[in-house]
């Protein structure tokens, strides 16, 4: 089965958890924390929960801010692992 082009969007948007499973954090409550306090891409919708676009948060992950993120949120889970 090939993809279309609606198929291609609709597999594009991703919740917290996914985000959180995509980038090997130990919550998804990270990735809440990162929309409200850096510059984190804006959901793009709600349904229930908040929806990114992957290539939105792709793109941010390239960043050097988002590299400082993520290597704080894994130290951190390393000195925490019972917050998971």
């Amino acid at each position: 089965m090939t993809a279309t082009a609606g198929d291609d969007a609709r597999d594009d948007l991703v919740d917290a958890r996914e985000i959180a499973r995509r980038l090997q954090l130990v919550s998804h409550r990270t990735v809440l924390d990162w929309r409200l306090h850096h510059a984190f891409p804006h959901p793009v919708t709600r349904r229930g929960a908040y929806l990114w676009r992957w290539s939105d948060v792709a793109l941010w992950r390239a960043t050097p801010g988002a590299a400082a993120l993520l290597a704080h949120a894994q130290h951190a889970a390393l000195r925490n692992p019972d917050d998971a």
